[in-house]
């Protein structure tokens, strides 16, 4: 059984950003951070206020203000491990640009939504070079600060992560809905491969998470994932809907209107 200690979430979410929760930034915590600062240092004398205080009055005030929110968890793409040589030659085919920042719809779903809305996108490790079972560790120490009725969005090994976990495990708070955006599933050939990613646990305990609403997102045109990877999903998932498009690609634009809205179909 994991131990999960919210003191050292919020140390890594302040310090480190390992884990972005969109909406938190933009409240006005700072005159409650001040206040519990001082009640802390005057009635425990803890001066100055210590780490584990800090995150206190962190958990405090995201407790406060973000439980009346939805909740959205999304979990980004990335390259499954399996090839070292290629990885390094694609590392060293990328180019480096430090005043690129990106406007894909992925990282502005508070463009789209509300401030009704609280958003967490893990930065889930080494995407690039990226292991199951890290993924596992990693999305289980999110697990925590989620409440009932989040809503889960996966877009490509992110959809595939999704899928198997959820294959494997049942998670402990109800699910309103699940968005898989080109997502991987258990096709293999020599130029698609999934490495330790590749779901063959599916359906497994997929129906014991009770998922009233699950909508698949699918490009003809997809040049990283196979149609038949969400057919296949679709074909064993009979209260999902598969929502197809010709010339989306893989999902990269600065836009997704469907996928919003969507959202917003959120029964109650």
């Amino acid at each position: 059984m994991i131990k999960y200690n919210k003191y050292e979430f919020f140390g890594w979410l302040v310090e480190d950003c390992h884990i972005h929760v969109d909406g938190l930034s933009k409240l006005n915590c700072g005159s409650l951070f001040k206040k519990v600062n001082r009640l802390l240092n005057r009635e425990v004398r803890l001066i100055p206020l210590s780490r584990v205080a800090q995150a206190l009055a962190w958990v405090f005030c995201y407790n406060f203000y973000m439980k009346e929110k939805q909740q959205v968890v999304h979990i980004h793409g990335g390259m499954p491990a399996i090839n070292h040589e290629n990885y390094i030659n694609m590392i060293g085919a990328w180019s480096y640009d430090p005043f690129k920042i990106s406007n894909r719809w992925s990282k502005r779903y508070l463009d789209f939504l509300n401030e009704n809305y609280e958003i967490i996108r893990p930065e889930m490790p080494n995407k690039d070079y990226a292991n199951y079972q890290a993924w596992s560790i990693w999305f289980e120490k999110v697990i925590p600060y989620l409440r009932d009725n989040v809503i889960l969005i996966g877009h490509s090994l992110g959809g595939g992560f999704l899928m198997k976990w959820l294959s494997i495990n049942i998670l402990p708070v109800s699910i309103k809905q699940l968005h898989l955006v080109a997502p991987t599933n258990n096709h293999n050939s020599e130029d698609y491969n999934l490495g330790d990613f590749i779901n063959n646990e599916f359906p497994g305990n997929f129906s014991e998470n009770n998922i009233p609403q699950i909508y698949i997102y699918h490009s003809e045109d997809d040049p990283e994932v196979p149609l038949q990877e969400s057919e296949s999903y679709h074909k064993q998932l009979q209260n999902s809907e598969l929502i197809r498009f010709k010339n989306r690609g893989h999902f990269l634009d600065e836009t997704f209107p469907e996928l919003f809205a969507n959202i917003k179909r959120t029964k109650g």
